[in-house]
């Protein structure tokens, strides 16, 4: 009996100790009227959003906060987590801050109503199922990140559409920048001739 006794006691402090851990870890804020839940990125720099309120799912157009407020430090949004998201099925469109630089597996799993995201410049890494489920999704990102984006967007169906890209005036603007080059550099050569053949002949 005693032995029983120790044993429960001994899972019930475990389990206690567990979730302090998480308290501690973990942060359930209020922002705009949406609760968001974050923790601490692993260098202790940036905050990682985890996990939005079910009030989330009756939202249709998000706007992740670019930073959070905890225990009086300011800290920049620089991850979404796995399955952050999922099932927020009224949502149509998110934008994602500058500075954001992961999404996790899964983050926006079975979004169906979702059909725009505006990707930062920030962003580095993407699971290739972040979008899993989501009928049919774009995505705006920039040049910075275009090759990335196309990666995991062939394995979904996440249609790429890339802000900063070239017009035909800037293509122009480049070949006029060349041109100018060359023709600069093509002087200079014909200046050198002209000045080798004057010494020669004169």
């Amino acid at each position: 009996m005693k032995k029983t006794f120790k044993k429960a006691l001994c899972v019930l402090l475990t389990l206690i100790m567990l979730t302090s851990a998480v308290s501690a870890s973990a942060s359930a804020l209020d922002l705009n009227g949406l609760a968001y839940t974050f923790t601490l990125s692993a260098d202790g720099t940036g905050m990682i959003l985890t996990k939005c309120a079910n009030s989330l799912i009756f939202e249709e157009n998000v706007v992740i906060p670019a930073a959070v407020d905890k225990d009086n430090v300011r800290y920049q949004v620089v991850g979404i987590g796995a399955l952050a998201f999922a099932n927020c099925t009224n949502m149509k469109t998110l934008t994602i801050p500058e500075g954001v630089k992961t999404i996790g597996a899964r983050a926006f799993e079975n979004c169906t109503s979702l059909i725009s995201v505006n990707i930062p410049k920030t962003l580095i890494s993407c699971e290739s199922d972040a979008f899993n489920g989501c009928a049919s999704v774009t995505a705006n990102c920039y040049k910075a990140n275009y090759m990335f984006i196309a990666t995991f967007a062939l394995d979904s169906n996440v249609k790429v559409n890339v802000l900063d890209k070239e017009t035909a005036a800037d293509k122009e603007a480049q070949v006029n920048n060349i041109l100018d080059i060359v023709m600069t550099f093509v002087r200079k050569i014909i200046d050198i001739i002209k000045g080798i053949f004057s010494k020669v002949t004169g």
